[in-house]
């Protein structure tokens, strides 16, 4: 092989191998790229699965005065306060029973065998697990918050809102669930969240002195 053959034969030898090291290269580095995705949780998939673990916790969720709901619970007992336009309905969830709370009357309903509201949060926020969700960061209050947003669900508003044609926000700062807003055309409602530890246990019994109608 005479020189002039032997130095293309090495610069050909060379550039197949410099090719092979970068489509090697942009293999590892798209299959790391595609672990990471795989194994990314969503924000909403670690609070559902904190509060899951929890025995007791309470969920508040605030427009203004008139209008909040709060959530609580405690081993296999449960309490829901809403109250809308400054009407508020109280439910409590124990013995396999609900019993819907009249503090007017000083009385309550009994409706047997119904556990509707017993793991609330939790059941809403485990119907989006599985749900394509967008990401995005907004200001809300001079504060920047990254969201999660999932399409078709109202669940978690206050007030009315048609699911199909409704967008729900969840606002994190770090992992701390802030806010949520429901968005449906040029309607919303903005909900501040507290989430805390600290129930106040008498809400898991009936008022004492209340009469069942």
């Amino acid at each position: 092989m005479d020189k002039t053959k032997k130095i293309i034969l090495i610069s050909v030898i060379s550039v197949v191998v410099i090719i092979l090291i970068a489509v090697g290269i942009w293999l590892v580095v798209r299959g790391n790229n595609e672990n990471n995705g795989e194994n990314q949780i969503s924000k909403i998939q670690e609070l559902y699965n904190t509060l899951s673990e929890k025995d007791t916790y309470g969920f508040k969720t605030t427009v203004d005065d008139n209008n909040s709901s709060y959530f609580a619970k405690q081993g296999d007992k449960s309490y829901m306060e809403v109250k809308i336009d400054g009407e508020t309905s109280k439910y409590l969830m124990m013995d396999g029973n609900m019993y819907y709370i009249i503090d007017s009357q000083e009385a309550y309903y009994t409706y047997t065998n119904n556990q509707t509201y017993l793991n609330k949060i939790e059941v809403q926020l485990e119907a989006l697990l599985n749900m394509e969700h967008g990401e995005g960061r907004e200001e809300i209050n001079n504060r920047q918050y990254d969201y999660e947003e999932y399409g078709n669900t109202a669940s978690f508003a206050i007030k009315p809102f048609e699911t199909e044609s409704s967008t729900t926000r969840f606002y994190f700062r770090g992992d701390e669930l802030q806010y949520i807003k429901t968005i449906s055309g040029e309607e919303q409602e903005t909900l501040e969240v507290e989430i805390s530890d600290n129930v106040d246990t008498n809400l898991f019994q009936l008022p004492e002195g209340y009469a069942e109608n």
